[in-house]
C-alpha cells in the first residue's frame, strides 16, 4: 500500500524539485558550447529546474513531456515499469529533430528512477540506464551511510583518464562505446569527458539527485554530504519520510517538518541543491525559501514557481508553464526530402525495404547509408503505432547534430497495404500514415488513370482558392498533425501544409509518390498515367509480381519480362518522370547507366557499385 500509495502522488502531483542559489563555479563544457544538461547549467546560475515523473515505457507519455516545457523529466521506475527496453522507447521519444539542431543538449533533461536502494549496491541497473543515454538519477532512500554514496558515485564514473585530476570515489562503470552518439557527440572520448557527475567534475554533466524518505537518511545526510562531493542535489521524498518517522500520509506533520528542515539546512551547509514535491498552494514558498528543483506536473504550479524564482515577469507574460517549450515558427530551410533534391539534381537514389515496427531494423536503417528506407506495411506488418515507433527510431541526436539541417539522412517512406484501386476506399489509412510523419509512399499495383487520381488525391491537401497549381484536389484532411509536424522540425501548421506537397505537382512540395507497376494492366496503363497525371513522383517498377502478371511467375528476368520492363522505362525518359526497380549487384551498374533513379537493394555491395556507375 504504502509503494502504490507513494506512486499516486508521485505519479498525479510529479514533483519536481526547486533550486537554491548556490555558490558553485560554472563549467565550460566544450569550447564555445553551453552544457548539455540543463538541470546542472541551472543550478550553477542559482536558478530554478522544474519537472515531472512520468512512467516509463509509455511513448505518449514521453511525447507529452517532450512538449510540455519542463526543464527535465524523471522516468518512474521504482514504483512501475522497471524494464530497459521501455525506458529506450522513453528516451527515443524525447528526441525532436529541430530541438536537436538548436540546442546543445536535451529542452528536456532525462533522468530515471531506480528501482533499487542506494544501499543495495545494484550497479548494474546504472550502468544500463547511462548506457542508454540518460543523464542522472533518482535513488531510493539515500542516506544510509557514507559507503553507500560512494558506491553510488562510483557505479557511474568511468576510471578516470591518464592525467586527469585525480577525484574520489573512483569510477568503475564499464564501456559502451557507441553511448556518445545518444548525446550528440563526436567520439567516445569525448562522452568519456563529459559522462562524469557534477559537482565532483566540474565539467560533468551528470546529475545524482537522489532521495532522502527515512529516518535513517535524515540522520545521516549531514555526514554523507560532508564526505562525498558527488551529490547536484537532494531530493526530499516527504511520503515515504513521514511513514518512516511513524505519521504515514502526515506530510505536515510537526515531525515531519522538522525532518525536512534538518535535510535542508544540511544541503544549504555544503551547498547542494535541495527539492520536493510541491504543488499551487506551496511551490511559491519553496521556492523564495530557496528549494532548487520543484517536481510537479501542474504547468500553473511550475509557471508560479518560474515567477518566484524571477524566470517569469510578475505577471504571466500570456500561457501556461508549457508554453515555455514551445518553439518560434519555423524558417524556410530548404528541402527537407534529401530524395527530392537528389532526383532534381539527376541523381540516382539507393535504398531498401526493412521491417515495420522492428526498433533493430529502424537502427540499422538509420546507420545505413542509404538514402531512403522503405517501411514494409503491404506484407508484412500493419501497425500504425509500429510505424510511429520505426519512424522515431530513424532519429538520432549525433547524425542530425552531424548534418546541420532538418532533412533526414535516410528519407523515410512506407509501402501501405491498399493498392492504387483501393484509395478511394482507404483515405483514411492513407492520412494516418502521412500524418506519422512519413516523406513518401510506395502505393502497390498502380493500374490505371483513376486510379493514380485517387492516389493524389489522398495524399494531398486541399489546395487554397488562390493557389496557381494544378492538378487533382486534394482530399486530405485533418488538419497539420501534431505528429508530422513534430517530426519533419517543423512548429508551424500552415509551413507543414506548404511543404506537405505532393512533388513535382507541388514544386515546393515534400511528399514524394512513387507507385509500383507491377501487372500486366499498369504497364499497358502507364503512358496515359504519366500523361495525364501530374503528381507521380517516381515510377516504381516491380519486377517480380510483373513477372507473375505477365505468366512468367518467379522469372523476373524472362526475355519477354525485360522487354516490358524497357518498355515502362523509356516511356518515363519521355516523360521525364524518375523510375527506379529492385535490383542487384550483377544489374545495379547497367540500370544506373540506364537511367534508373530509384534503385532498391539492400546489398551493400550492390549500392557502392551503383554509386561508382555515374563517376
Amino acid at each position: 500500500m504504502r509503494a502504490a500509495k507513494a506512486l499516486a502522488i508521485a505519479g498525479l502531483t510529479l514533483a519536481l524539485l526547486a533550486i537554491v542559489p548556490v555558490e558553485r563555479p560554472a563549467a565550460q563544457t566544450r569550447e564555445g558550447s553551453t552544457r548539455l544538461n540543463k538541470v546542472i547549467q541551472l543550478f550553477e546560475s542559482g536558478k530554478a529546474a522544474f519537472g515531472s515523473f512520468t512512467p516509463s515505457g509509455d511513448i505518449e507519455a514521453a511525447i507529452a513531456a517532450r512538449r510540455s516545457g519542463w526543464d527535465f523529466v524523471i522516468f518512474e521506475m521504482e514504483h512501475a515499469n522497471f524494464d530497459m527496453m521501455g525506458l529506450r522507447d522513453s528516451l527515443q521519444f524525447l528526441l525532436d529533430r529541430r530541438q536537436i539542431l538548436e540546442g546543445d543538449g536535451p529542452a528536456v533533461v532525462p533522468l530515471v528512477r531506480v528501482p533499487v536502494n542506494t544501499d543495495e549496491q545494484n550497479l548494474w541497473i546504472y550502468k544500463q540506464a547511462l548506457d542508454l543515454g540518460v543523464y542522472g538519477f533518482v535513488s531510493p532512500h539515500f542516506g544510509h551511510s557514507v559507503e553507500a554514496a560512494r558506491q553510488l558515485i562510483s557505479a557511474v564514473r568511468y576510471p578516470q583518464a591518464k592525467g586527469a585530476l585525480d577525484m574520489e570515489p573512483a569510477g568503475h562503470r564499464g564501456v559502451s562505446p557507441g553511448v556518445f552518439a545518444q548525446w550528440g557527440l563526436k567520439s567516445f572520448a569525448e562522452y568519456h569527458r563529459l559522462a562524469d557527475v557534477w559537482p565532483l567534475d566540474p565539467a560533468g554533466e551528470l546529475a545524482l539527485l537522489p532521495l532522502i524518505e527515512d529516518r535513517e537518511g535524515v540522520e545521516n545526510i549531514r555526514e554523507v554530504l560532508r564526505q562525498v562531493k558527488g551529490i547536484a542535489g537532494i531530493f526530499i521524498g516527504e511520503v515515504d519520510l513521514s511513514t518512516s518517522l511513524g505519521y504515514p500520509g502526515e506530510t505536515n506533520s510537526p515531525a515531519t517538518r522538522a525532518a525536512v528542515d534538518r535535510v535542508f539546512a544540511a544541503c544549504q551547509e555544503f551547498k547542494v541543491a535541495c527539492g520536493s514535491l510541491a504543488n499551487r498552494s506551496n511551490i511559491e514558498e519553496r521556492v523564495k525559501r530557496g528549494f532548487q528543483f520543484q517536481v510537479t506536473g501542474d504547468a500553473q504550479a511550475i509557471e508560479a514557481g518560474r515567477r518566484a524564482a524571477g524566470m517569469l515577469p510578475a505577471a504571466s507574460a500570456g500561457g501556461s508553464g508549457s508554453d515555455r517549450g514551445r518553439l518560434p515558427p519555423a524558417q524556410p530551410t530548404g528541402r527537407v526530402n534529401r530524395v527530392i533534391e537528389l532526383l532534381m539534381q539527376k541523381q540516382p537514389v539507393f535504398g531498401s525495404f526493412t521491417a515495420n515496427g522492428d526498433v533493430s531494423a529502424a537502427v540499422t536503417a538509420r546507420d545505413s547509408g542509404w538514402d531512403f528506407v522503405i517501411f514494409e506495411m503491404e506484407h508484412a506488418g500493419f501497425s500504425m503505432r509500429g510505424l510511429q515507433k520505426s519512424l522515431q527510431y530513424l532519429l538520432s541526436r549525433g547524425q542530425i547534430k552531424q548534418q546541420g539541417t532538418l532533412a533526414p539522412r535516410v528519407v523515410p517512406f512506407v509501402r501501405i497495404g491498399p493498392g492504387a484501386g483501393e484509395i478511394r476506399r482507404n483515405q483514411g489509412y492513407v492520412r494516418e500514415v502521412l500524418d506519422s510523419g512519413a516523406y513518401g509512399l510506395v502505393v502497390p499495383h498502380l493500374d490505371s488513370v483513376q486510379h493514380a487520381i485517387d492516389m493524389v488525391q489522398a495524399a494531398r491537401y486541399p489546395q487554397p482558392r488562390d493557389s496557381r497549381l494544378i492538378g487533382p484536389a486534394g482530399l486530405r484532411g485533418g488538419g497539420a498533425p501534431a505528429n508530422a509536424l513534430s517530426y519533419w522540425g517543423l512548429s508551424d501548421a500552415d509551413e507543414y501544409r506548404r511543404r506537405a506537397g505532393i512533388w513535382p505537382l507541388d514544386p515546393e512540395g515534400e511528399i514524394v509518390l512513387a507507385p509500383l507497376v507491377e501487372d500486366a494492366a499498369g504497364a499497358a496503363a502507364i503512358g496515359s498515367i504519366l500523361k495525364e497525371v501530374k503528381g507521380i513522383g517516381i515510377v516504381f517498377i516491380g519486377p517480380a509480381d510483373l513477372a507473375t502478371s505477365l505468366g512468367y511467375p518467379g522469372q523476373p528476368d524472362h526475355p519477354e519480362v525485360r522487354s516490358v520492363i524497357d518498355r515502362i522505362a523509356q516511356i518515363c525518359r519521355n516523360a521525364g518522370v524518375p523510375f527506379g526497380i529492385t535490383t542487384s549487384r550483377d544489374r545495379i551498374e547497367a540500370e544506373v547507366r540506364a537511367g534508373y533513379q530509384f534503385m532498391v537493394t539492400g546489398d551493400r555491395t550492390a549500392i557502392e557499385r551503383g554509386r561508382r556507375a555515374l563517376q
